[in-house]
């Protein structure tokens, strides 16, 4: 049996809408026309891809997690090719699904779809931000083409290209010991108390352990602004490579930049996406856009 682009059509709408009728309202048909061409799609492949158990949620299968991918592919492919043979292949359009890690986003998110849009208005670009492991099951799935994000903790082999690194720096009150010399070193943290921004923890910790430094960990938090807010009363010191343009927290409360006296390692942070994964025209032309930008201005202006 050939399978129908209606039949993945349909199978992709029942996955991201969660339930037949749910999928059957997003496509204006009738469920019966949903549920039919999910079980022609399964009888012609001879495999189970959804289980039905749930109502309220269905969930995929194995073999309907290999699926999702490839077809979202197909689908993807198929309106590119539509849209270059109306143009005669001299712009690119279409809806690009962009990942990217939580906390870089209001960093780069911003100037880069600003950008990116100038250069290429006919495409669309829809935006998902979320933890590292959670982008890569996307990237795997295909629910996001490609994404933004640190080579940190990354748990599946990806094709990455490096954007630009950052360098950690110790964020402090104008009150706090720390705030009075211009650099610090790892070993001046020794006795001081540590506000740990949990997401890169391994990472912070790893920067003091191998300088021979015991970090002493006073509070853990998975917000960005919250950690600065508390390291902003004085409280203890924190650990960031990111560079707000703002050196206030969110209290109005003044922070401080102290640089490391020594070198420390560096954090990249890399566009990725599948590994053999076939790229559209609409994400390769993404992924350049971001090289260059970052290429061009590696020291000055990059986000971060």
């Amino acid at each position: 049996m050939d399978l129908t682009l209606k039949q993945l059509e349909y199978f992709i709408a029942t996955v991201e809408a969660g339930t037949m009728t749910a999928a059957a309202k997003k496509c204006f048909v009738s469920q019966s026309a949903i549920s039919l061409a999910v079980s022609e799609l399964e009888r012609g492949l001879g495999v189970q891809l959804i289980i039905r158990q749930n109502p309220r949620r269905l969930a995929l299968t194995q073999a309907g997690r290999r699926l999702l991918a490839d077809a979202r592919q197909v689908l993807s492919g198929i309106e590119e090719m539509q849209w270059a043979a109306r143009t005669e292949g001299e712009t690119i359009a279409g809806t690009l699904k962009l990942g990217c890690y939580r906390t870089l986003g209001p960093f780069v998110l911003p100037p880069l779809i600003e950008g990116f849009e100038v250069q290429h208005p006919d495409v669309k670009v829809d935006l998902l931000e979320d933890g590292t492991d959670e982008l890569c099951e996307r990237l795997a799935s295909g629910d996001v083409e490609v994404a933004i994000l640190y080579d940190l903790d990354i748990p599946m082999p990806l094709e990455t290209v490096e954007l630009t690194t950052f360098a950690p720096y110790v964020l402090v009150s104008p009150d706090h010991p720390l705030a009075a010399a211009e650099t610090v070193s790892a070993a001046d943290l020794a006795n001081e108390d540590l506000i740990l921004f949990t997401p890169p923890s391994r990472y912070y910790l790893s920067l003091l352990r191998q300088s021979g430094v015991e970090p002493r960990i006073r509070y853990e938090c998975a917000n960005f602004e919250t950690v600065r807010s508390i390291t902003a009363r004085g409280i203890g010191y924190a650990l960031f490579h990111q560079r707000p343009a703002i050196s206030a927290s969110y209290e109005g409360r003044p922070l401080c930049i102290r640089e490391f006296r020594e070198e420390m390692p560096t954090l990249r942070m890399i566009i990725a996406h599948g590994v053999g994964q076939r790229l559209t025209r609409r994400a390769e032309t993404f992924v350049e856009y971001c090289r260059t930008k970052w290429a061009a201005d590696a020291e000055g202006a990059s986000p971060g």
